[in-house]
């Protein structure tokens, strides 16, 4: 049987999600309203996974997700957010995120991130996966002066030039 804490600001919001959960196979669910209510779960209970809103009124974001990961390093979290995946995805899982879905996803993609997350992997909607493969797509990794064209890059060698050249008041003393 898997542990699920559901913390979201919403009552709507957490029945939402404990029937979706339900539907699954045993699953114990525990909720809480904002953070306080969630540190106090997390303090007294072992928990498979959390699905965290990070847009509660009484938390910090991203600095709340990290500060819950590093004292809970194994712990899966699915942050379910109504903030946009293409500004917040890549900093929550950066900041420690299991994974990212927009609540604007349908109940087949919580489950799925879900089970995706409770099995150890990492979980990201497809329209996120996209966002990330246009990113590495356009990545490149030569140094930014090879990108300069011939003019710029003249004008770069005698900028850096000239202010080699300069003498520091210290070294003229």
């Amino acid at each position: 049987m898997s542990r699920v804490l559901i913390v979201d600001s919403h009552a709507v919001a957490r029945a939402g999600y404990r029937q979706l959960l339900e539907k699954e196979s045993a699953v114990d669910i525990g909720e809480a309203e904002g953070e306080s209510g969630m540190l106090e779960q997390l303090s007294t209970s072992a928990w498979d996974l959390l699905l965290l809103d990070l847009d509660m009124s009484d938390q910090k974001g991203l600095q709340m997700l990290t500060s819950i990961r590093s004292k809970h390093p194994q712990m899966p979290i699915l942050v379910l957010s109504k903030l946009p995946e293409s500004v917040y995805a890549r900093d929550a899982i950066r900041a420690g995120a299991s994974g990212y879905l927009s609540k604007a996803g349908t109940a087949e993609e919580v489950q799925k991130a879900v089970r995706t997350t409770l099995a150890g992997h990492r979980y990201v909607s497809s329209k996120f996966a996209e966002i990330l493969a246009e990113d590495l797509g356009s990545a490149t990794h030569e140094p930014a002066h090879t990108r300069l064209s011939a003019r710029e890059f003249q004008i770069f060698c005698k900028l850096a030039r000239a202010s080699g050249s300069r003498k520091s008041p210290a070294s003229s003393a």
